[in-house]
């Protein structure tokens, strides 16, 4: 509280631009956000010596509160808008990624397999493997090999990769057989390798020709 602005040591250096403006006291209040930070000040100039009342000051520091509340409003309203590109921004560039790979699978020639390494279920199968494995990727997503191809070779299946996880390196099989859907029998040559996220399989993929 300024009582005499032509008389007060804090207006020092500024009494002859407060005596030019016509200002001779002012009374202000900081704005303080909700974590005591001040933000800035609500002021009140006069153009005669004035001391406020009591009411005046509570008044004061109502207005003070309101503008705080104003601020405090816009900057959440700020960071929110903020946050909703930065989110939307990072939703498109990943749907971008996803609609790339896709193309990049489904271009490759040879066949890509990829398992969830929690209960050995297909995740992804790409149109080389539906062609080569005679399987339908939307029907066979979610299934195992013991849904989809002979007892015997399911078993086996399940060994490759409970041994792929083992070894935590990629495995190669020069005589991977697989009999289709149509009971013809098949080899390739396939690469497995696990693949480890803070230490833990999540997916096993294999590659074959």
């Amino acid at each position: 509280i300024v009582e005499d602005i032509q008389a007060d040591p804090l207006w020092a250096d500024f009494r002859m631009l407060a005596e030019n403006a016509g200002l001779r006291s002012c009374w202000s209040e900081p704005i303080r956000d909700t974590q005591g930070r001040v933000l800035g000040t609500f002021a009140l100039y006069h153009r005669d010596v004035r001391r406020p009342s009591e009411a005046h000051i509570q008044s004061l520091a109502h207005a003070a509160h309101l503008v705080a509340l104003t601020l405090s409003r816009k900057h959440l309203v700020d960071l929110l808008e903020r946050a909703t590109t930065e989110l939307r921004d990072a939703c498109e560039a990943h749907a971008a990624r996803e609609a790339f790979y896709s193309v990049i699978i489904g271009m490759m020639p040879t066949f890509l397999v990829v398992k969830n390494a929690a209960d050995l279920s297909f995740v992804l199968i790409n149109p080389a493997a539906e062609a080569a494995l005679g399987l339908v990727s939307n029907t066979s997503v979610g299934k195992t090999v013991h849904d989809l191809f002979p007892a015997e070779e399911a078993l086996s299946s399940d060994r490759e990769d409970l041994e792929v996880i083992g070894a935590r390196s990629v495995i190669t099989d020069e005589n991977f057989a697989v009999t289709t859907g149509c009971g013809q029998s098949k080899f390739f040559t396939t690469k497995k390798v696990a693949v480890f996220q803070d230490d833990k399989p999540t997916y096993i993929v294999t590659v074959g020709e």
